[in-house]
């Protein structure tokens, strides 16, 4: 038999670190829900092509949920060097000089004015080196292992839940099944004293009045087909949490199922019991999505 999947949590907090000779390198990484993948980044400034490797290595690990990814490093591991543009500065010391001439003015350009000229600084734009990259993804892969460990747990808890609900939803199903003679005999009843009112009338209009409604008595009165989808979808919902993985969607849909059945069996049903019963299903189920809304 196959191992389940963990079923996560959409919330929780890792914290990743990597070292190297240049520094430490720091990554938290705070989920909470979320339909969809959002993955915002904070702190340390990224250039784009790192913030897409950032991006792709959370997402590797965390398929929806928004995502707030805090990176912290030390300054000088984090930029490239600037490089000094001479032919750039010997260009704008010309025109400068051309300028002076024209201007007849004996001012030359200061050395501070020449290096905030465009392009005499020449630096990468914060592009980062081959091993800044390395450290950064490498904090925030650890990070990543770190949220996951906690969503796993929360999620494994919330699952036990789900799981103890479903039960719960079982036997419900069962004590209605019990009620499903008492509530026939009834229908019978009802229906043959309908039928001999049918059979005593002599008035058209009512008996076709009585035919209407002895035959939405008669459709009303199996409810064996929603309790047999109900039971069903009960199983696949248990089978899916035993699965795991990224179960959430699929089960919020199967409580919408089961939510649906039950209004159903409580609309046909026509027996005070088996109504209450419903309505404790109802309940159940609204509580099971309110779980549901946190896993992903």
């Amino acid at each position: 038999m196959s191992k389940s999947a963990p079923i996560y949590s959409m919330t929780g907090f890792g914290r990743g670190v990597s070292e190297s000779r240049k520094g430490k390198i720091t990554a938290e990484i705070k989920a909470v829900n979320n339909r969809y993948f959002d993955c915002q980044f904070r702190g340390l400034r990224l250039t784009p092509s790192l913030e897409a490797a950032v991006m792709q290595a959370v997402n590797a690990g965390i398929e929806r949920g928004t995502l707030v990814v805090h990176l912290n490093a030390p300054e000088q591991f984090s930029r490239a060097t600037p490089r000094l543009n001479t032919d750039m500065v010997r260009a704008y010391r010309k025109i400068f000089e051309q300028a002076a001439r024209a201007l007849k003015t004996p001012e030359k350009p200061s050395l501070a004015v020449l290096l905030q000229m465009p392009g005499v600084l020449q630096t990468s734009d914060g592009e980062a080196d081959e091993t800044f990259t390395r450290e950064v993804l490498s904090s925030v892969q650890n990070a990543v292992r770190s949220l996951n460990a906690m969503r796993a747990r929360e999620g494994g808890r919330l699952a036990g839940d789900l799981s103890k609900r479903n039960q719960r939803i079982l036997r419900e199903v069962a004590e209605i099944e019990k009620m499903i003679p008492e509530r026939i005999e009834a229908f019978r009843e009802k229906l043959t004293r309908k039928f001999g009112e049918l059979a005593a009338s002599g008035d058209e209009s009512l008996r076709s009045r009585l035919l209407l409604e002895v035959s939405l008595l008669a459709e009303r009165a199996d409810i064996a087909e929603e309790i047999t989808r109900l039971k069903s979808h009960c199983d696949q919902f248990e089978a899916a949490l035993r699965t795991g993985g990224g179960v959430g969607k699929k089960l919020n849909f199967l409580v919408q199922e089961i939510s649906r059945e039950a209004n159903t069996i409580s609309s046909k049903a026509g027996h005070t019991g088996i109504i209450q019963r419903c309505m404790l299903l109802k309940e159940e189920t609204e509580r099971m999505r309110e779980q549901i809304q946190n896993l992903e």
